[in-house]
């Protein structure tokens, strides 16, 4: 009986052998990349998250820094969100790109669907189109303002502290982050610099999609 036992824990301790994770070979990450790799830190992951989030809230800086802005500032950030949005999922899907953490041991099993979307970094692009758009149109709406260095500096603060955290969780390379930072901003500039053209520019989104129309 406890030969029949030792035999079945045995096969056990093999089929679980089978079943663990193989990290994948750093030597396939290009050297730049590799500089920065660390395996999943599930605490600083969540701490990115709540960086990013704090962020979707500074809009209402501009918003609030004058009458009768809340609803046009509301409508440009939906719209900047949106194609941030849209860019980051649409990279994500076609470039496919492994998560840094699956280079080491025990990644994180409850984001199994998520492994091979690192490319380009989603919180980073959000979190740079709004220090963007807030920077910017708070700058723009407040030209005079004394608070216009205090709010940029603080929303990139933020953009930067979410884009380290990427890096240092595990969760991301740093082309990663760095290529999400180049298209936040953009957007987070392109749009609300658009609406300076007044009525000349109609602006349109859907879920998938932000639409120009430009009049002469």
């Amino acid at each position: 009986m406890k030969k029949k036992a030792v035999i079945i824990l045995a096969l056990l301790l093999a089929v679980s052998g089978l079943m663990a994770y193989t990290p994948l070979d750093k030597n396939n990450v290009n050297s730049f990349d590799r500089l920065f790799m660390t395996e999943y830190n599930s605490s600083l992951d969540k701490a990115a998250t709540a960086v990013d989030i704090s962020l979707f809230a500074t809009p209402l800086v501009t918003a609030l820094s004058g009458e009768k802005r809340l609803g046009t500032v509301g409508v440009m950030y939906i719209e900047t969100f949106l194609l941030s949005w849209g860019a980051k999922e649409i990279l994500k899907y076609t470039v496919n790109r492994d998560r840094p953490y699956l280079y080491y041991d025990n990644p994180p099993q409850e984001k199994e669907d998520d492994w091979h979307k690192s490319f380009p970094s989603g919180h980073t692009t959000l979190a740079f189109a709004t220090a963007a758009f807030t920077a910017y149109t708070f700058s723009e709406y407040n030209p005079e303002s004394n608070w216009k260095i205090p709010v940029t500096a603080g929303v990139y603060t933020l953009a930067f502290t979410t884009a380290a955290l990427r890096i240092i969780s595990g969760s991301h390379f740093m082309t990663d982050v760095l290529m999400g930072a180049a298209i936040g901003s953009l957007i987070g500039f392109a749009v609300p610099w658009l609406h300076t053209f007044s009525d000349d520019v109609k602006m349109g989104v859907t879920p998938f999609s932000l639409a120009f129309n430009i009049g002469f």
